[in-house]
């Protein structure tokens, strides 16, 4: 790839939000529903590692190489993950 790519300390930095909000959501997974106290925090601590992992990405990655269309591509991104969870809770595959 052309551009500037960021450093093994950044891409680490992208690599450890992404996997703890996937183990999160993993943990959020499996509470089957039982919203206690510790659900709540679980999914607090799930928001702020997803957005981490999107700012590290937008910061690191995509500002680099996109400039001052980065921010309008995230959000489009962004926008379009949206849309398919939206598709997906509407035809009843994600729950009621």
């Amino acid at each position: 790839m052309k551009g500037t790519m960021p450093t093994w300390p950044q891409t680490a930095l992208i690599c450890a939000f992404g996997a703890l909000a996937l183990a999160l959501g993993y943990l959020l997974s499996r509470m089957r529903g039982a919203w206690g106290p510790a659900a709540w925090a679980i999914l607090a601590l799930f928001v702020l590692s997803g957005t981490g992992f999107l700012v590290t990405v937008s910061l690191f990655y995509m500002r680099p190489q996109y400039a001052g269309r980065a921010l309008p591509f995230l959000l489009a991104f962004l926008l379009g993950h949206a849309v398919v969870v939206a598709v997906l809770w509407r035809i009843g595959l994600l729950g009621k």
